[in-house]
């Protein structure tokens, strides 16, 4: 629940009327908050399942910026699909910077 609370602050100020679609891999045609947040979760869930099934612990994501984008948690993954700033940036990367810096301490890393 806090990853997609956290995904609706930042694509749509936490407004519960916005058709806004956020963090969705297919956002076409979604109609409402609930629709939007049953499409988030799933994205992210595909996305760390991808990771998942890459089996070696590790993972990289192009970059189109020159950076080197490896990730060793399920979770960094997909939100650097979500919201990215190391492989692309989206002009998120406060909000991401700061959630993940979260996610970690919270996570006991």
């Amino acid at each position: 629940p806090l990853i997609l609370t956290v995904i609706w602050g930042v694509e749509s100020t936490f407004n519960i009327t916005s058709n806004l679609p956020f963090g969705c891999f297919e956002s076409t045609g979604l109609v409402g908050f609930s629709e939007n947040v049953t499409c988030a979760g799933g994205t992210i869930n595909m996305h760390m399942k991808t990771f998942e099934a890459n089996g070696s612990g590790s993972l990289e994501i192009p970059s189109t910026t020159g950076n080197t984008c490896v990730y060793t948690d399920a979770f960094d993954y997909a939100y650097e699909k979500y919201t990215p700033v190391c492989s692309i940036s989206d002009a998120n990367d406060s909000a991401r910077t700061n959630f993940i810096s979260f996610y970690t301490k919270f996570k006991g890393n």
